[in-house]
Order: C-alpha cells, then structure tokens, then sequence
C-alpha cells in the first residue's frame, strides 16, 4: 500500500544538514484508537484542550437529554474518528508555524522509502544552491503537483 507524505523544509544555515519533515496523509491510527495519548505525544495541547472541552460537552448534553449508553457510545467514536481524520492537518500547522514551507510530496509504502526516495531525487543540488543564496526561490526543489516515484 502506497502512502503520500508531505516534504517541508525550512532554510537552515549554509553547510548545514538540510531540515526537512515529512509528513504523512490521511488518517491517523493512533489518532483514533489513543487520541489523549498521541496528542500528548505530539504536543498537540490546543487539541487536547478542544478534544476535552468537545467530550465534556458531548457527555453532558447526553446527561441532560438522557441519551442511551449506546448511542454515547457512537458520540465518542465519532469524536475520535474525527480527531483520526484530521491529526495529520494539525501536525503539518503545527510545522507549517515552525517556519517549515511545503515543497512537494513523496509517494512510498514507508516512511523511510519515502525519504529514500526524496534524496534518491535528486534535489540536494537544488537545495544547496537555494541556501547558499540565503533565500527561498519562486519555485521549489520539488513540483508540488507532482508525486516522486
């Protein structure tokens, strides 16, 4: 199964390692299944607090509307598949606020395929030179339409 990651990269100094992130798409298992415990892991606190006031008032109005055990059940459920769907979105912000710019995507059935094939790309030279110049071109390293193979 092929799995789409994001690449972003912010501008490091000259002669330094290049400081990408690669962020998968999609759904988050651990999203769904430990939501409280992946955002902590994540630091994902605005989250947190959101996904605690949402619970807490989910539970009360099935409290004050007397909703059947099963039925609050499906509320938390749905609750968490929303968190799943959109944990990946709030880590690219979170990124994205750390100064990192999208530069494309990487196709693999793997993290570390992925990034094997983002430096098997061919776009270090790129890189280097858009950090020698101390500044980020118009265009990125990597076509954000298209998908390496």
């Amino acid at each position: 199964m092929m799995r789409v990651y994001t690449v972003m990269d912010r501008l490091v100094p000259a002669g330094d390692d290049p400081d990408l992130v690669l962020v998968k798409e999609g759904i988050c298992w651990p999203a769904l299944v430990i939501p409280v415990i992946w955002m902590l892991f994540r630091g994902q606190w605005l989250a947190l607090l959101a996904y605690a006031t949402l619970g807490l008032a989910l539970a009360s109005a099935a409290a004050l509307f007397g909703l059947h055990e099963i039925l609050q059940s499906f509320l938390a459920v749905g609750l968490n598949l929303l968190v799943a769907v959109t944990a990946n979105d709030w880590r690219r912000w979170r990124v994205e606020a750390a100064g990192y710019v999208r530069r494309g995507v990487v196709a693999a059935p793997n993290l570390a395929e992925a990034e094997a094939r983002l430096f098997a790309a061919d776009w270090l030279p790129a890189y280097r030179a858009r950090q020698a110049a101390g500044r980020r071109p118009a265009t990125s390293f990597l076509d954000p339409r298209t998908v390496l193979p």
